[in-house]
């Protein structure tokens, strides 16, 4: 196809021999070698997170050893749900239940139930996802500093508008542990200087998932 007047090109023209291979290619895919989750109502943000889990081979073969018959976890709920999507297409209803999932129609948050599959998994299981922070609060006036470790599995980076600009993961861990300052409003007592300070808190990663 070419613009009007003998222009360029247009930017919509496509190869047509490429078109042609790419259909080919698509015939030739054998439908038994992909499979997909069958879901109630809406609940397309647990189908990504159970993909997602499915596709981390270690938390796949953690939940694989972890599913004896005595387990109280999720695990044997999960083996046989990757079991099944190995060879057919697999139903999530049992675990869409489990996680108390009443109102199908409801969106919710993937990260969210992320946590909550995290959370009735296997300690060795989940511990894939699992990461380590260390908080320091450095006191302005005595300038001594004080640590406290908490854990994740996953970290709430902000997403700000970048002008169209393809976000970057990188600048937003950057962004997520730069440390910051503390309005005077909001100021921490200090048990050294034995009044509220000043106080600078940041973060740092101890361990990684």
């Amino acid at each position: 196809m070419t613009a009007k007047g003998g222009g360029a090109p247009s930017t919509i023209s496509m190869n047509s021999f490429t078109v042609y291979n790419f259909r080919e290619k698509l015939g030739n895919l054998s439908i038994s070698d992909y499979q997909g989750l069958d879901s109630p109502g809406l609940t397309c943000y647990l189908n990504c997170v159970l993909q997602v889990l499915f596709w981390t081979e270690e938390f796949r073969e953690a939940v694989k050893r972890c599913s004896g018959n005595n387990s109280t976890s999720i695990d044997p709920l999960l083996m046989e749900l990757f079991e099944n999507l190995e060879k057919k297409r697999s139903k999530t209803h049992k675990i869409a239940k489990i996680l108390g999932i009443t109102d199908v129609y409801e969106q919710r948050d993937a990260a969210e139930y992320l946590e909550k599959i995290l959370c009735h998994t296997s300690p060795e299981a989940s511990k894939v996802f699992k990461g380590e922070l260390n908080h320091k609060t450095t006191c302005h006036g005595c300038r001594l500093s004080s640590h406290s470790k908490t854990f994740f599995w996953i970290l709430p980076l902000a997403v700000k508008d970048f002008n169209y600009k393809t976000y970057n993961v990188q600048r937003g861990l950057e962004g997520f542990f730069k440390a910051q300052k503390v309005s005077e409003e909001n100021q921490l007592y200090c048990n050294n200087c034995k009044q509220k300070a000043g106080c600078r808190p940041g973060m740092r990663a101890n361990s990684e998932p």
